[in-house]
């Protein structure tokens, strides 16, 4: 192997993967991905009913049947306003629900 095959971009993707991988953090494929909401819109749900039930249940009171479709395309749409990095330091509010990160 050349000095220059070591250089590559892909090796250094692959490396980080591998690193992260290792330390914990799960590597998904695009499997499960709604191009139409840029989301992994199971993982979405799943975080979000694991992590914030109460706040779930108090959307879904509302929602009814169309809670999980309502709360995709309004996450979103909150997305596309304001980005990712805003929503990871702050909530997503939805008519007297909040949804917020872990750290939150």
């Amino acid at each position: 192997m050349s000095i220059h095959d070591k250089h590559k971009e892909d090796k250094m993707e692959l490396s980080i993967v591998e690193h992260l991988a290792n330390n914990g953090w799960l590597e998904v494929t695009s499997h499960g991905y709604d191009k139409d909401l840029a989301l992994y819109s199971e993982d979405l749900l799943s975080f979000i009913k694991t992590t914030q039930p109460q706040a779930y249940e108090k959307m879904a009171k509302r929602e009814g049947d169309k809670t999980d479709e309502v709360l995709l395309k309004h996450v979103a749409k909150e997305l596309n306003k304001s980005g990712s990095l805003h929503f990871l330091r702050n909530e997503v509010k939805y008519i007297g629900s909040k949804f917020g990160s872990v750290a939150n």
